[in-house]
């Protein structure tokens, strides 16, 4: 493998534009710091006419590595697996939502995994932040009968399986459910590695505020000091949020 990993980020948007910018303007940062290891190229899917100030942001942001692909809202796989027919060249591809922030230590601590030859990696812990009350907690993982299995967002994997699922990996007609569809379609994986992210330092930090599929209120978890994320580049844009 080279020593610079040519990635996918693929993520989905829906109206909510605040969280949207904070999504880019971490992503574009995070980017520039890895780029001696990490070749980031962003797709995203949405519809222009119903996120119409989403798509104006990303007109604004992107660049030759980032690419809107058109597809409507609903159903929600249909949507993610349309990304993953878009992409090219890539060994990696990475799953992200679009109200997700990360640190650069994400992809740092991913890299000698990969190079390892792991082909799919995961956070077993996450962070959720409400962003109108800046309360912070760390999700420590699934503790049902889907313990041991990673969080949807910070999946990694290598291109190959993807190509082995016939570059679908949720199944048709879902609106949720879709990280346990993933889930199923990535038991073929043959070196799978899933890490918690506080051992390592990673911060990935899903961002609640209005409208969510799982609210904040949904989850459980060890209240944080919400002063770790000042290593999050868009640490500043969070606390000058409009949102709260």
């Amino acid at each position: 493998m080279s020593s610079i990993i040519n990635c996918a980020v693929i993520t989905c948007v829906y109206k909510r534009p605040a969280i949207f910018e904070l999504f880019m303007e971490n992503f574009i940062a995070v980017k520039e710091q890895v780029k001696h290891t990490w070749n980031l190229q962003l797709y995203v899917a949405g519809h222009p006419s119903e996120s119409p100030t989403v798509y104006s942001l990303f007109e604004k942001y992107k660049d030759d590595s980032m690419k809107w692909i058109k597809y409507p809202n609903l159903p929600l796989s249909q949507k993610w697996n349309a990304l993953l027919k878009q992409i090219k060249d890539c060994e990696y591809v990475f799953i992200t939502g679009s109200d997700d922030l990360f640190n650069a230590q994400l992809f740092h601590t991913y890299y000698p995994l990969v190079q390892a030859g792991h082909d799919y990696l995961g956070l077993l812990s996450s962070y959720f932040l409400e962003l109108a009350t800046m309360k912070l907690i760390l999700w420590k993982g699934y503790t049902n009968h889907r313990r041991g299995e990673p969080d949807g967002g910070g999946r990694l994997i290598r291109t190959d399986i993807i190509a082995r699922n016939n570059y679908k990996l949720w199944d048709d007609r879902l609106n949720k459910g879709l990280d346990g569809s993933m889930t199923r379609r990535l038991a073929i994986a043959d070196k799978p590695k899933f890490i918690r992210c506080e051992e390592h330092g990673i911060l990935f930090v899903d961002i609640k505020s209005g409208f969510n599929i799982c609210p904040f209120s949904s989850f459980e978890g060890e209240s944080m000091d919400v002063e770790i994320l000042k290593e999050l580049p868009a640490w500043k844009l969070i606390q000058d949020s409009k949102l709260k």
